[in-house]
C-alpha cells in the first residue's frame, strides 16, 4: 500500500459561500521529507456542475522533490445553492504507476445567494456644501429573484456622514423594490454593507465601495457667475409623448411644454465626438427618470412627470455628459401645466366652495380639495346648493380664471 507523502493546506476555508461569487483560495503543496519526487499535474474540480476552479497560475506538471513546498492562488466559484457535501476540488498527481487524486481538505459547503447579484447599488450626486461635504442620491435596487428578509443596511464612514441614513433596516425586501434616499457625505468613497435572509439562509455580509462625486457650483466657485461655455454640453434635444404617433412635444421660448402625471421619451445627443455616458443629476420631485439602452451615440429615457402643482410651473432637469475632454453639463427645461381634467376639477371644487360657503370657503377648497368633497357627502344637506344657478355659472367662469392665471404665471416665469 503506497504512504501519502503530498499534504494540501488551503487555510481556513468557509463553510458559507454565495452563489457566483470568486472565492480567492492559497493552496499550498508540500512534499514530506522522506517522499519520493512526484509530478503535480492538474487540479480539478471534483463536480463541475457544482463547482469551478479557475487555477491559469498553476504550472503543471512541475516536480516536487522530498522536503519541498509550492503553493498558487487559485480562484473557486460555486454554481448553485444548496449544500454540498465534500471533496470539491482535487490535485492530480504522479504517472503510473503512482498517478493519484489528492482531494482538497475543503469542509462540507452551504451555498447561499449572493446580494451582489441580488442588489444593484447606485449613487449620484445632486450638491456639494463647501466645508460640509456631497448630498448624494442612494439608489438600492433589488434586481434579483430571491425574497429577502430582515435585510439590514450600514453606511459609512459612520463619522463622515454628515446628514442622513447611516443604518436602515426592512423586514422585507421584495424583487422589484428600489430603496431611496439622500445623505450627505464628506468622504472620497461611500461604503454600504448589506445583509440579509433570503429564505432560511443568512447571506452576507456584502459591502460596496463607491467612489464621491463632488460637484463645483457657480456659487461655491464663482460667485454670481455662470459657468464656463466649455463645461456646457451642447446636444440635440428631442422630446415626445408616449402615444401611437410618438408626438413631438412643443418647444417654445427655451423649454419643453409638458403636461404633469404624463410619460414622455427623452432622446439626447451630444454634439462632442467622444461621449462615453449621459445620466440625470437631481430630479426629485419633478420627475422619475428610466434610462433605455444607448444606441449610435444616442442616450434615451423614459420620463415620468410626478409633479402635482394645479398652476404651471418651470423646471429645469440637469443632467451629466462624461467626456474624454473631462465632465460637461446639460439642462433640460420643462414648462409642466396642469391636465385639462385637473383644471375643470379644481373650477368645480372652487364653484361648490363658493355655492356652498361663500367666498369664505374658497381658501380650505384650494388647500385641501378631497376633504371638501367628502365634508359635502358627509352632510347632505349641502347637496341641494349644489344645483343652483350660482354653481353653473361659476364653474366656467372660475375655470376661466384659472387658465387667465395659469397664462399669466408662464408669461412671468419667461
Amino acid at each position: 500500500m503506497y504512504d501519502e507523502t503530498l499534504s494540501i493546506d488551503i487555510g481556513d476555508f468557509p463553510d458559507r459561500v454565495c452563489s457566483g461569487e470568486r472565492i480567492i483560495v492559497r493552496v499550498t503543496i508540500r512534499n514530506a521529507s522522506h517522499g519520493r519526487s512526484t509530478e503535480l499535474r492538474s487540479l480539478e474540480s471534483r463536480k463541475p456542475q457544482v463547482a469551478q476552479i479557475e487555477s491559469e497560475l498553476f504550472e503543471r506538471d512541475i516536480i516536487l522533490g522530498p522536503g519541498e513546498e509550492y503553493h498558487c492562488d487559485v480562484a473557486v466559484r460555486f454554481l448553485r445553492e444548496g449544500t454540498f457535501p465534500a471533496p470539491h476540488f482535487a490535485l492530480n498527481a504522479g504517472r503510473d504507476p503512482h498517478d493519484r487524486i489528492i482531494d482538497f481538505p475543503t469542509p462540507d459547503i452551504t451555498v447561499v445567494p449572493s446580494l451582489n447579484r441580488e442588489l444593484r447599488v447606485t449613487i449620484e450626486p445632486i450638491c456639494t456644501y463647501e466645508h460640509v461635504g456631497t448630498k448624494l442620491d442612494v439608489h438600492v435596487e433589488h434586481i434579483g429573484t430571491h425574497r429577502l428578509t430582515d435585510f439590514h443596511l450600514r453606511l459609512g464612514p459612520r463619522e463622515k456622514i454628515r446628514s442622513g441614513y447611516v443604518e436602515q433596516k426592512r423586514p422585507e425586501f421584495k424583487p422589484g423594490e428600489v430603496l431611496r434616499f439622500t445623505v450627505v457625505v464628506d468622504a472620497e468613497e461611500l461604503a454600504l454593507t448589506a445583509e440579509a435572509s433570503a429564505g432560511s439562509q443568512m447571506t452576507g455580509p456584502v459591502t460596496w465601495r463607491l467612489p464621491v462625486q463632488t460637484i463645483s457650483s457657480a456659487a461655491t466657485t464663482a460667485p454670481y457667475r455662470f459657468l464656463e461655455p466649455r463645461k456646457l454640453s451642447d446636444a440635440d434635444i428631442e422630446l415626445r409623448s408616449i402615444n401611437e404617433n410618438a408626438t413631438l412635444v412643443p418647444f417654445y421660448r427655451g423649454a419643453f411644454i409638458v403636461t404633469t402625471g404624463q410619460k414622455y421619451r427623452l432622446v439626447i445627443r451630444p454634439h462632442h465626438p467622444h461621449v462615453e455616458d449621459v445620466h440625470f443629476l437631481s430630479h426629485r420631485g419633478v420627475a422619475e427618470v428610466e434610462r433605455l439602452p444607448v444606441r449610435d451615440g444616442t442616450w434615451e429615457f423614459l420620463l415620468q412627470l410626478v409633479s402635482n402643482s394645479k398652476w404651471s410651473t418651470t423646471s429645469v432637469l440637469h443632467y451629466a455628459v462624461t467626456t474624454s475632454d473631462g465632465p460637461q453639463q446639460g439642462e433640460l427645461v420643462l414648462l409642466i401645466r396642469p391636465t385639462l381634467k385637473g383644471q375643470w376639477t379644481l373650477a368645480a371644487t372652487l364653484g361648490a366652495a363658493v355655492t356652498v360657503k361663500g367666498l369664505a370657503g374658497i381658501a380650505p377648497a384650494l388647500a385641501n380639495p378631497e376633504g371638501f368633497w367628502k365634508s359635502l357627502v358627509a352632510a347632505p344637506e349641502n347637496l341641494g346648493s349644489l344645483l343652483n344657478v350660482v354653481a353653473a355659472v361659476s364653474i366656467p367662469l372660475i375655470w376661466i380664471g384659472i387658465w387667465s392665471i395659469n397664462a399669466l404665471v408662464e408669461t412671468l416665469q419667461d
